[in-house]
């Protein structure tokens, strides 16, 4: 005797539906504010708000985003950003880059940024650092 078909309609799963499982943990991450975890939820909207980095509002922004935005990603995400050092993109659109003394040099020279631009980047950032346990002024491991 055969055995009978299976009449069970697979569904597939869309890139979509797959990314609104991804947003709901991290929602759930975030709304932790109502409870006991919102130091944590701060923390990771910190880090959120670090991860997209200064444009061409500034006139060194490739830079400035290499020694900031990159660096916070490759720390943020090293499953990602998996080299041992130099810079890296991602899918042609993310950078991740190992920190360095001139990297965080270079950090150390745009601290008045904002003020002097008034470009509002930079509290982002430095929310981001913050909020990884990162140094602004030296080199981080």
């Amino acid at each position: 005797m055969k055995p009978k078909k299976s009449t069970k309609t697979v569904r597939k799963v869309t890139d979509q539906q797959k990314l609104r499982r991804i947003l709901n943990k991290i929602d759930t991450v975030l709304s932790a504010s109502y409870n006991d975890d919102s130091a944590v939820a701060a923390k990771l909207w910190d880090v959120l708000s670090a991860l997209r980095g200064p444009d061409s509002e500034l006139g060194n922004w490739h830079k400035i985003k290499d020694a900031t935005t990159s660096v916070l990603r490759k720390i943020a995400f090293p499953k990602t950003f998996a080299t041992l050092s130099g810079s890296i993109v991602m899918n042609e659109k993310a950078t991740g880059a190992s920190d360095s003394v001139a990297r965080a040099a270079l950090r150390s020279a745009i601290t008045s940024l904002e003020e002097s631009t008034g470009v509002h980047f930079t509290g982002h950032i430095d929310k981001g650092f913050t909020a990884l346990g990162l140094d602004w002024y030296t080199e981080n491991k």
